[in-house]
């Protein structure tokens, strides 16, 4: 099954409230093990690289803190940006 194929699926299935929330769960949790994942194979220091949500431009950087939730990057020019974990990518 495709992504546009299950996505379609939800759009147009009879999903009552209590079903939509257990599947907005699923994905929530998925959504945390993946950053989970991430983090464990992250280190002070290593290259990394995300895509800034607002206008959609690759940023790299490197890795100062990791925290619960997010991780600190510095991209350069003073600019230091806190990203959930699963958004990142190493290089």
């Amino acid at each position: 099954m495709t992504l546009s194929e299950i996505k379609q699926g939800i759009i147009t299935g009879n999903f009552t409230s209590e079903e939509l929330s257990t599947l907005f769960d699923a994905v929530k949790t998925a959504r945390d093990m993946l950053g989970s994942k991430k983090k464990r194979a992250l280190s002070l220091g290593c290259e990394v690289q995300f895509t800034n949500s607002r206008n959609g431009e690759v940023l790299r950087g490197n890795v100062l803190k990791i925290s619960r939730k997010t991780v600190t990057v510095d991209t350069g020019n003073f600019m230091i940006w806190r990203v959930p974990a699963s958004m990142l990518e190493m290089i």
